[in-house]
């Protein structure tokens, strides 16, 4: 049984890796930038910048972050210290990741623990 075990524990965290792996891919934090609360013409889900900002989800909301088009791609989130244990920090997550409620002032994420684990790192 322990091979099966390192099996089932190893085709378990590539399952993870790999949606990870490719996200990393198509966000480049080299390419991205802090919106400001006042740019009201850049939507997401029709949602503008500060009402985003002002949503919480697992942390709080710090940016809004759009790629070269001008298009709302990823958040940055301060985890506090005791959140999983990773100490405080801010990190860049996938707006695509995140399911806002109807009333809009709800936001969840769709991301694992492990997901959450290996979002990169948002210097500022």
């Amino acid at each position: 049984m322990p091979d099966r075990n390192r099996l089932l524990r190893t085709v378990t965290m590539l399952a993870f890796a790999v949606p990870m792996a490719a996200l990393a891919q198509t966000l480049d934090k080299q390419t991205l930038r802090e919106l400001d609360d006042d740019e009201s013409d850049i939507l997401y889900q029709g949602r503008t910048v500060e009402q985003i900002e002002d949503m919480d989800v697992i942390g709080e909301i710090e940016e809004v972050l759009a790629n070269a088009d001008n298009e709302i791609v990823a958040v940055v989130v301060e985890f506090d210290e005791g959140f999983l244990d990773l100490g405080e920090r801010e990190v860049v997550m996938p707006v695509d990741r995140l399911q806002f409620g109807e009333d809009g002032s709800r936001v969840a994420t769709t991301l694992s623990e492990d997901d959450l684990r290996s979002l990169e790192v948002w210097d500022d």
